[in-house]
């Protein structure tokens, strides 16, 4: 207790506040180094990184030596970080409601030939631009910038030591890929002309862990996108098939929703899970209105055709076959032919009338030209509807040619987009 008194007392009147040096024109050496503990959060929708850190900085104190010989052979002592003179050292980059000055917690230790050794903890908040458009395969670098915030480089010069990870607990969303110190000397232009700070910049390279967004979200992407492609199986006359692929574009929309909560609020990128889940939007959206044209194609209903005889013999002839359909084969034409009356009418009538002009031999002449006009009109309908039965079978085979095609289409943009999406995941992930 002797010692500290002796140097306290003698510290008080030569560098508590000023630098601890004895030529009042030298600068103070600050080696400044690193322990990272934890990442205790990055937080995406406000783009800030939460870590508790060592901070382990050392310099030369003039007015703090003495002789071990005289002091009973005390080579190192302790001593309140309040009473002496310890660097001013701020985190430009700070996010939170203080200035981003350190909390001084820990004592410092000091040796005999003055050399200072400052261990100071604390939980930093930094800002951390954030690239998220590969999330959630993303790697994230993060920056916290320590440095003076009075004294320039001519009176504290700070040269940048080591990173430690020995004692790093694992983050359960990040893995703590390489972690880099640099010196940097920043120049800021002042009222005494343009002044030189030096500064420590801290680099934190950060990898996102994806199993939980592989379990939780990409699976369900994946499973929706094969129930896509699976509506098309589901006939088209059938109204659950529109039911169903609502369902699915409304679960994609909440998934959305999901991963849209959980990303900074920028418009200077777009994640990849993101841009899959607009794209299956859109693949969803455009069977749906591929469901809407088939159901109507189906039907050759007047007053509009949407299928001209044209375009339906090419999808039925030439389309059909090469998507494994076959070829649609017409039905026989209906052959309902009644003989013409009217000679053999006309030669009886003659001959009746020769015989008799009875009331009831002209009654009969009408009743057989009222059959002969009925059978005529029978068949011309009977013809008429089994050609409207025929187009509207080749209006739905031609519909369901269409469907074919249209599955086809989203079945192979779904393929190529789930293959782009697993050649771009990391094996680390």
């Amino acid at each position: 207790m002797f010692l500290q008194d002796a140097l306290l007392t003698n510290y008080s009147t030569h560098g508590a506040g000023a630098l601890p040096v004895a030529d009042p024109t030298a600068a103070v050496n600050l080696l400044f180094g690193v322990a990272i503990h934890q990442i205790l959060e990055l937080r995406g929708s406000e783009q800030t990184l939460v870590t508790r850190l060592w901070l382990r900085m050392s310099w030369q104190d003039d007015f703090l030596q003495w002789n071990p010989e005289k002091h009973g052979g005390i080579k190192t002592l302790a001593l309140p970080v309040k009473k002496v003179w310890t660097p001013d050292i701020f985190l430009y980059n700070n996010v939170h409601g203080d200035a981003g000055g350190l909390l001084k917690v820990a004592d410092v230790v000091v040796d005999s030939d003055g050399n200072v050794t400052w261990l100071q903890p604390g939980i930093f908040r930094s800002a951390c631009d954030m690239d998220v458009s590969l999330f959630p395969f993303d790697e994230q670098t993060c920056e916290l910038h320590f440095g003076s915030w009075v004294h320039p480089t001519s009176r504290i010069n700070i040269t940048p030591g080591k990173v430690d990870t020995s004692e790093y607990q694992e983050n359960e969303q990040f893995m703590l890929a390489k972690s880099e110190i640099h010196g940097e000397v920043r120049t800021f232009n002042g009222n005494n002309g343009n002044v030189s700070y030096s500064l420590v910049k801290v680099l934190i390279h950060l990898k996102r862990r994806c199993d939980y967004y592989k379990f939780n979200m990409i699976q369900p992407w994946a499973i929706l996108m094969a129930l896509n492609i699976a509506a098309f199986y589901i006939p088209t006359d059938c109204g659950e098939r529109l039911g169903f692929t609502i369902t699915i574009l409304l679960s994609l929309i909440l998934f959305q929703e999901v991963v849209a909560q959980q990303l900074p609020h920028t418009s200077t990128t777009t994640p990849l899970l993101s841009r899959f889940f607009a794209m299956t939007t859109g693949l969803v959206s455009f069977t749906i209105l591929a469901t809407v044209l088939v159901t109507r194609l189906s039907y050759c209903t007047l007053p509009s055709r949407l299928l001209s005889p044209r375009i339906r013999r090419v999808l039925l002839n030439k389309v059909s076959p090469r998507l494994g359909m076959g070829v649609s084969k017409p039905r026989k034409k209906l052959s309902v032919s009644f003989s013409d009356p009217s000679y053999d009418t006309f030669r009886k009538l003659e001959s009746l009338k020769s015989r008799s002009n009875s009331v009831c031999e002209v009654t009969t002449d009408h009743l057989v030209k009222d059959i002969a006009m009925f059978c005529r009109g029978f068949t011309q309908y009977l013809k008429e509807k089994h050609n409207a039965e025929d187009e509207l079978e080749e209006c739905k085979m031609a519909a369901l040619v269409l469907d074919r095609i249209f599955m086809i289409i989203v079945a192979t943009l779904s393929a190529a987009q789930g293959l782009y999406f697993l050649a771009m995941e990391p094996e680390t992930c």
